[in-house]
């Protein structure tokens, strides 16, 4: 599943550097989304698929 992370942050501080270093990354890709997941990363770093919506 296509998608960038960029950390979890306690403080603005740590957010504020983190899109300060990856604000000139360039990525690009090409796809087709059937359906548009929300995922939830608990205090254990375990993935939870809170809501699907179906595109087609």
């Amino acid at each position: 599943m296509p998608h960038m992370t960029i950390g979890c942050f306690d403080n603005d501080d740590d957010f504020e550097r983190a899109i300060d270093e990856t604000k000139g990354v360039i990525d690009s890709f090409k796809t087709i989304a059937n359906e548009v997941s929300v995922e939830i990363i608990d205090e254990n770093e375990d993935s939870i698929i809170e809501l699907v919506i179906p595109l087609a």
